[in-house]
């Protein structure tokens, strides 16, 4: 009988079913590998984080859940790493689990470890982005004030994790628990407090204070401010935003026509 597959050539296969989308037959494949534990087919970290990643890009965010709670029991001793634990942290998010998310980064935070992740594995941007995201959706109010933590602990923002910060202003006001933190925002960027839903002013601020960083908005950032403004339902602001878009498209366009001048 001819050898059993690798591990590396089930992933493949396991990465090539969950990106055509169909995750019942990389999860067919999985069980299959479980079943040959002790062998070179056995699931490996690599088996585990290509299927919870397109586990989440799927929208089955508690399968990635339930998959990480497999790989946690499993008789192999797999150790998690950042980039396995980010993905748990975006399905967290997926799910609007922010306490869960929160615990989740205490634990990496400083290497500490915990349940989930063992010490030494820290925080990179990808992490305080997926928390920032997780945070907002269950208030802008919580999303900043993982962005202050994010600031706290040395790591700088980009792009993203503002317009996830702007997605956010279009959904409902902060929740009260107490693990998500207070809803007041933090910082001297005057925003107002508490925000939440019905006040596309925060936004704009949001804006400003990336502008102020020398972050150049993206086309994410843009469309995030005009949702926001459109489910607060001040058309007039969402037009402010769209015009506000055009002019930077226009200064760019400009920019680079400077440049080939210069350059022939």
């Amino acid at each position: 009988a001819p050898p059993p597959p690798t591990a590396r050539e089930c992933n493949a296969a396991i990465k090539s079913f969950g990106d055509a989308g169909d995750l019942l037959s990389a999860l067919r494949l999985f069980g299959r590998m479980r079943r040959l534990r002790s062998t070179p087919s056995a699931p490996t970290l690599v088996t585990y984080s290509t299927l919870m990643s397109r586990a989440v890009h799927l929208g089955k965010g508690l399968v990635a859940v339930r998959l990480w709670g497999i790989m946690k029991s499993s008789e192999a001793e797999i150790v998690p790493d950042v980039r396995a634990a980010n993905i748990l942290m975006n399905a967290y998010a997926k799910l609007g689990l922010a306490v869960e998310a929160l615990s989740l980064m205490e634990q990496m935070r400083g290497g500490r470890g915990g349940p989930d992740v063992p010490p030494g594995v820290t925080p990179n941007l990808v992490t305080h982005n997926t928390l920032v995201d997780a945070c907002c959706r269950a208030g802008v109010g919580a999303g900043v004030a993982a962005l202050r933590k994010m600031e706290e602990d040395g790591v700088d923002p980009d792009a993203t994790t503002y317009g996830s910060l702007i997605a956010g202003v279009g959904r409902k006001p902060v929740s009260s628990d107490p693990l998500l933190g207070s809803s007041g925002l933090l910082g001297s960027s005057g925003l107002p407090t508490p925000v939440g839903r019905n006040d596309p002013d925060v936004g704009f601020l949001l804006m400003d204070e990336m502008v102020q960083r020398g972050l150049r908005p993206n086309d994410v950032c843009y469309c995030a401010l005009i949702d926001a403004c459109g489910r607060c339902k001040r058309v007039d602001m969402a037009l402010r935003g769209l015009r506000m878009m055009l002019r930077q498209k226009g200064e760019e366009k400009a920019a680079a026509s400077a440049r080939n001048r210069r350059v022939h």
